[in-house]
């Protein structure tokens, strides 16, 4: 079988999407606003270079688990379709179309992210992608633990 693998941020959006979901959800009293603040500040330092890419990697890993703790999955999910009109504009205008083109030859279009899992679901279903995978925070009866499952950030794990 063929493949072909998509990043997302930087390369399919400008910017960083999941930076940006966090900053909504946090908006929406769904993210724990110092989590925000320390996304949002690991980004800024590394961009700098006062942060290693891989320290990058674990401060989002954390942040973003504790973050989503005591949160329902459910409505996360449910928000990330109303993020949806944010960051579409921010998309290519030619991704739709590159990502059909490999479906239509009969390639298994993948989407790899550092971004939450919900984001990527999100991007799988408006752009078409067979298959995703992204930062994922381990779940119980519907309610985020705080636990993170994988990171996608760090460079081996993507």
């Amino acid at each position: 079988m063929k493949a072909a693998f998509f990043d997302i941020d930087g390369t399919l959006v400008s910017g960083f999407s999941g930076v940006s979901f966090f900053e909504f959800l946090a908006n929406k009293n769904k993210f724990r606003k110092k989590n925000r603040d320390g996304l949002v500040k690991a980004v800024k330092q590394y961009k700098v270079s006062k942060i290693t890419y891989e320290q990058l990697a674990v401060i989002w890993g954390q942040e973003i688990a504790s973050g989503l703790k005591g949160q329902k999955r459910t409505e996360i999910y449910g928000l990330s379709s109303e993020f949806w009109q944010y960051v579409k504009p921010k998309f290519a205008v030619w991704a739709k179309k590159l990502i059909s083109l490999f479906n239509s030859h009969q390639f298994n279009t993948i989407a790899i992210s550092g971004s939450p899992i919900e984001l990527l679901n999100l991007y799988k279903e408006k752009l078409d992608f067979q298959n995703v995978y992204a930062t994922t925070v381990e779940t119980k009866n519907d309610i985020y633990t705080g636990k993170l499952i994988i990171n996608l950030v760090l460079g081996k794990e993507k």
